[in-house]
This record gives C-alpha cells, sequence and structure tokens, in this order.
C-alpha cells in the first residue's frame, strides 16, 4: 500500500533547533547551525550588505560564482557552527548597529526567504547576547 507520502510534492524536513543566527564577538563572526543549514552546507555564498537599511542578506552559490566567498570548508560535508575571524567583516557588521550595542557581543537572528533561497539579517533587531566574554 501506497504511503500518502510517496508523493512527490512531500520532502522530508531536516530538523535544525533554532533560529538562523549571526553573532558577534571578540572572537570573530558565528553563524548558527541553522545557518547552515538553510544554505545547504554550501562551500561557498554570496554576502550582500544594505548599509542604509541595516541588512545583510546571504545566499549560497558556486566557486565560479562573482564575488563568491568560501563558507563550509570543503573537507567538512556538515559542520555544528562556523566562525569567520575576518576583522572588516566584523567591522562591516558592527557598523549596522549602535555604538553601545558594537562594544559588547551581539546576535541577531535572520529569515529564510524562500523564493530566493537565501537568508536576510536586520540588524536594527540585533540584540546583546545573553554570555559576555
Amino acid at each position: 500500500m501506497a504511503s500518502i507520502f510517496d508523493n512527490p510534492n512531500f520532502q522530508l524536513m531536516e530538523k535544525v533547533a533554532g533560529k538562523p543566527a549571526i553573532s558577534v564577538t571578540k572572537n570573530g563572526v558565528g553563524f548558527s547551525k541553522q545557518v547552515l543549514s538553510r544554505l545547504g552546507y554550501a562551500h561557498y555564498v554570496l554576502i550582500y550588505i544594505n548599509k542604509v537599511d541595516k541588512l545583510i542578506g546571504m545566499k549560497a552559490c558556486d566557486a565560479e560564482t562573482q564575488g563568491s566567498m568560501r563558507f563550509v570548508p570543503e573537507s567538512k560535508e556538515r559542520v555544528d557552527s562556523l566562525r569567520w575571524n575576518n576583522p572588516s567583516f566584523k567591522d562591516d557588521i558592527k557598523s549596522l548597529v549602535s555604538k553601545e550595542l558594537a562594544e559588547i557581543n551581539f546576535v541577531c537572528d535572520g529569515e529564510y526567504l524562500e523564493e530566493e533561497a537565501a537568508l536576510l539579517f536586520d540588524f536594527t533587531k540585533a540584540r546583546p547576547l545573553d554570555k559576555q566574554g
């Protein structure tokens, strides 16, 4: 007997706890497992920044795409988290938040845009991380 879930319109959802989030600490910029999962553990991404509206967008791409940046190391298929220690990227993100928030550890939740297959982070909604240090 066929299952209703044999219908090709059903896709098995991968369970990943939490929200897609970017955190900024003295150790760099961290990407949550949900960010990695939503971007398909992409080895390369495009990162868009809108300094006027304080937004960052991320979209998976391939190595040949103009503007692509290395993301998940090619030696790894799946990782639980990822941290970049790029000072200029960290400074770009800090420029999107208040001076007070930029001086401490903070986090910004993202939203998955299905039609774009991309993540959007609104840094006007960034907040302090619970644990400072």
